[in-house]
């Protein structure tokens, strides 16, 4: 009775299995998934930017330095590069006369090296506030901007040199930051 109900059994399964068929195929979703990704760097020779008064030329019409790429940017979409100072004042070791940051303007012109050509940029006089300094609708893998410093004329200056120092030097950090536009 066993076997009558084994054999049973297999003609049920072979019959049934009939019914099923081998898998042919399998699938899965591919996804590509982009972070934002951006950095900003200054040159590797720009650490200082030094703003000298040595004539009285310099005092009357104001000096500036331009450095060529400055800054160089990498970012997977639009952007704002934002510059600030550390402070409002710059100050001097060991004397309470300070320059104000405002004396100072920057400005922003297209590097050797652009991998966005559609930027805006106006001058900017430094604050401790963060402020747009360049900004592109765009990403880039390889924008470089030359920066120009430049401080005031007008005899600003006069009676800011301390006796005993030579030469007295004003100093603040300046700051340069980057976000999504």
């Amino acid at each position: 009775m066993i076997r009558i109900i084994t054999i049973c059994m297999l003609i049920v399964l072979s019959l049934w299995s009939g019914n099923f068929s081998a898998q042919s195929g399998s699938s899965t979703v591919l996804k590509i998934v982009l972070h934002p990704v951006q950095t900003i760097e200054l040159g590797a020779m720009d650490q200082n930017v030094n703003l000298t008064y040595k004539t009285k030329q310099d005092y009357s019409q104001g000096v500036s330095l331009n450095r060529d790429n400055h800054l160089k940017v990498y970012s997977t979409g639009g952007y704002v590069v934002n510059v600030r100072t550390s402070d409002a004042k710059l100050k001097s070791v060991g004397t309470d006369v300070y320059i104000n940051a405002g004396d100072i303007t920057l400005t922003a012109a297209k590097g050797a090296s652009s991998g966005s050509d559609s930027f805006t940029t106006a001058p900017v006089q430094l604050s401790s506030t963060d402020t747009a300094f360049i900004t592109s609708a765009t990403g880039t893998s390889s924008s470089s901007y030359s920066v120009t410093y430049a401080a005031k004329g007008g005899d600003a200056f006069i009676n800011h040199h301390s006796t005993g120092q030579d030469p007295t030097v004003y100093s603040t950090e300046v700051l340069y930051s980057i976000l999504p536009h």
